[in-house]
């Protein structure tokens, strides 16, 4: 069977249960004012790009960063204009 470009770039259940998890934990992260977020695995590429879309239509600026010193992250920043559509 053939799959189609939409169907391999789709969130598994796998994806968005680790999504939702990751998402209630950035949420208290920014709650509590801060701009980084650790992670220490980093969760895949179609996750860390729907963190970004959703956050950056709440009106975030979000960047994926590694590094061996400073490990994985996603950084927060207001958004000057409001959320992307």
């Amino acid at each position: 069977m053939v799959i189609t470009p939409q169907e391999a770039k789709a969130l598994t259940k796998a994806d968005k249960a680790l999504l939702k998890g990751l998402e209630k934990r950035i949420d208290q992260a920014l709650l509590e004012g801060e701009n980084t977020f650790d992670i220490n695995e980093y969760p895949g590429e179609k996750v860390v790009q729907e963190i970004t879309h959703i956050y950056e239509k709440a009106g975030w600026e979000v960047s994926y960063e590694s590094d061996q010193r400073e490990g994985n992250y996603l950084s927060f920043k207001e958004m000057k204009t409001g959320g992307r559509e």
